[in-house]
């Protein structure tokens, strides 16, 4: 396994909107504008497109954000009991080598595909007998989620 860097920690809501305002009034968090972005996704040998909402707190460059994700039923973006974490997410320099590590173990959940059926940009695994779902996250993506989650960056 390469080495990882943990950037965030995922939370899926039911509510993107009032999650996020109740983080800020409690916690006083600020958060980059919301995205919605539509993106193919491979589950169980199953291609769909799912359209994802979330947000990431404002944070220093080397800060670990909060990533709040609005929940689709049917799919792993379901809001857990109490609100329970749903991922860590990590970015790697060698996304190829790490996607193929942690698959080695069969753990993989779900990933982004393209046109082609290749898994690109992040993918979800399973450790601990699936009590930690990871999200691995190719580190090109780094450009485009930090100046995002700093305000600089309005989105693909």
């Amino acid at each position: 396994m390469t080495s990882l860097s943990a950037y965030h920690v995922g939370i899926v809501v039911p509510r993107l909107e009032t999650a996020a305002a109740e983080l800020s009034e409690q916690l006083g968090l600020s958060w980059a504008p919301a995205h919605r972005a539509p993106l193919r996704v491979e589950q169980d040998g199953h291609i769909s497109v799912v359209d994802l909402l979330y947000t990431y707190s404002r944070s220093s460059r080397d800060g670990l954000m909060l990533e709040l994700i609005q929940e689709i039923p049917g799919t792993p973006w379901v809001a857990g009991p109490e609100g329970a974490l749903h991922h860590v997410g990590f970015w790697s320099d060698q996304f190829n080598h790490s996607l193929a590590s942690l698959d080695a173990g069969g753990q993989r959940e779900v990933s982004h595909v393209n046109a082609s059926g290749e898994t690109q940009m992040f993918s979800y695994h399973h450790l601990l007998d699936g009590r930690l779902r990871v999200e691995l996250v190719d580190a090109e993506h780094r450009r485009d989620v930090l100046p995002w989650s700093d305000g600089q960056y309005k989105g693909p």
